[in-house]
């Protein structure tokens, strides 16, 4: 391992981080991974997965930099940032480790063949799957991502989700390190005339695609939705002496949407301090504003559950004995129409993982203690048409959200609260995910964020983001459209990640042949 393979290794690092939001250079997603192959091309196992597990570090560390401004809230956040990063590196490394093939059973090398460009896209693929679902899961920054403003490439995830074009982006890649790393020249511009083949023509044709596609018109009912902005700081959100401000806010912006006359105001993620429906005064006034508007209001809430005794939940209770849930409540003039529980909860955040099993741990990570996951994905209904939630963090899970579209749901709502990320990244990272599940369901989506960005974005992927000021974040205000409520179901609503496990089966079978190749070689050596 020389000096220049640890610079081409940091250099995959940090062009990786350019091609993500907020730099939005995409572009460069299609080379970052070169200089990383051309560093660990004639290695051994452990020399690659090094390299690879520092690009890793690089990367992860400058996309999730966001995360350690949480330490405001909680000073422990450090130490998990550092966590976090050196567990998802790990599959960095790994991909370094695997992708090593064995030549004269002594030395490694990386000469790129046909059958480097269906393994290396499918390794690369299969462990961004088992990331989005090892340990509850963290499939942030897949490579796929980087593309979310490329909308004729991105109509192929209807098919294969975000992960068919982080399939296509690591072909190119490795493509192009092939026609860097051949010794012999004219060896090399035959086999990287090959690769550039086939590259250009599944691009080609995703792009081809993707491009008819848009040219379409989105048939189908329209329904008008507003979204509210309230950009309440994190600090002051919880301050319940502060309620009645609060929904002060959250009701003038209402009644100001209310004039283009929504059939659906949306409000974000926990918007006002209390639990509900008990709390009499935030159930009022949520009833009262949707009598005078007109609308329905969707606002994301808490609520609480004593525990029961039998089928009766228990009088006398106890704080720390109650459930807590991160829920979405729709409101009529007639009271909760429909309430949902969020599934998936954040690790650290809304939950401490086996923190039954250590309770002083969970204590010290979430000394108020932690929500309850809900138990089933739930349809909400107006007359209008039908829409399923996903609350915050939720939306970054493909599985997840397709689950839910498949119950029936004519458009997607995504309520969040970014606030704790302040003007960093993280914001315009969690935003940009949101346009994949919008593509890869073909529903149109809407998204209200506490502090922004609140957007809507149509089927295909284009977006309407609510700005004030040409801001888009940590900004008050609202935002209207009439959105078209699709019906029928996508490839990848019906299938799921069939592409990714295909590209698993792939992987598995490239990495089965290459031991085999090793055994063989050895055996042929002790002879």
């Amino acid at each position: 391992m020389t000096k220049k393979d640890i610079f081409l290794s940091l250099l995959s690092g940090f062009l990786l981080i350019f091609s993500f939001p907020k730099f939005d250079l995409e572009l460069l997603a299609w080379v970052a991974l070169v200089p990383l192959f051309l560093a660990i091309k004639d290695k051994g196992r452990r020399e690659s997965f090094l390299l690879s597990f520092l690009t890793g570090g690089v990367f992860f560390a400058g996309l999730l930099y966001w995360i350690a401004t949480v330490t405001i809230y909680n000073r422990l956040v450090i130490s998990g940032l550092l966590i976090l990063v050196l567990y998802l590196s790990l599959y960095f490394g790994l991909f370094g480790l695997l992708a090593s093939r064995r030549k004269s059973g002594t030395t490694f090398n990386f000469q790129l063949s046909t059958f480097n460009y269906l393994y290396l896209p499918s390794l690369w693929v299969s462990l961004e799957l088992l990331r989005s679902y090892l340990f509850s899961g963290f499939p942030w920054g897949l490579l796929g991502y980087s593309q979310y403003l490329n909308l004729p490439l991105i109509q192929i995830s209807s098919f294969t989700g975000v992960y068919g074009i982080s399939f296509l982006i690591v072909l190119v890649n490795v493509v192009v390190a092939d026609c860097f790393s051949g010794r012999d020249l004219r060896l090399r511009l035959r086999v990287s005339g090959y690769g550039l083949l086939i590259a250009g023509l599944l691009v080609g044709a995703s792009l081809l695609y993707g491009k008819k596609v848009l040219a379409k018109d989105i048939k189908g009912k329209s329904l008008k939705v507003a979204i509210v902005q309230g950009n309440i700081l994190q600090g002051e959100k919880w301050d319940y002496g502060r309620q009645e401000e609060f929904a002060g806010i959250y009701s003038d912006l209402s009644q100001e949407a209310s004039l283009k006359g929504p059939a659906l105001i949306v409000w974000p993620e926990t918007s006002i301090p209390g639990y509900l429906p008990e709390d009499r005064y935030l159930f009022d006034t949520l009833v009262n504003l949707s009598k005078e508007s007109g609308a329905y209001i969707l606002m994301g809430g808490t609520r609480r559950l004593a525990p029961l005794k039998g089928n009766s939940p228990l009088k006398q209770v106890d704080e720390d004995e109650r459930e807590y849930f991160n829920s979405a409540f729709l409101f009529s003039p007639r009271g909760i129409e429909t309430t949902y529980d969020k599934i998936h909860l954040v690790p650290f955040g809304e939950f401490v993982p086996w923190g039954r099993f250590f309770p002083f741990w969970a204590r010290a990570i979430l000394p108020e203690g932690g929500f309850e996951a809900g138990k089933r994905h739930t349809i909400f209904k107006i007359p209008q048409g039908q829409f399923t939630v996903l609350i915050c963090y939720e939306i970054i899970f493909p599985d997840l959200v397709r689950r839910s579209v498949e119950g029936g749901a004519n458009f997607i709502v995504n309520i969040t609260n970014d606030a704790w990320f302040g003007k960093t990244a993280g914001p315009y990272q969690h935003a940009a995910m949101a346009t994949f599940r919008a593509v890869e369901n073909r529903r149109s989506l809407v998204r209200a964020a506490n502090t922004g960005i609140s957007l809507f974005i149509d089927p295909f992927g284009r977006r309407e983001i609510l700005k004030v000021k040409n801001q888009s974040i940590f900004v008050r205000g609202t935002l209207t459209k009439e959105i078209v409520l699709v019906q029928g179901n996508t490839l990848y609503t019906r299938y799921g990640d069939v592409f990714a496990y295909f590209s698993l089966i792939l992987a598995l079978t490239g990495i089965g042949f290459n031991l085999i190749k090793m055994r063989l070689k050895q055996k042929k050596a002790s002879v």
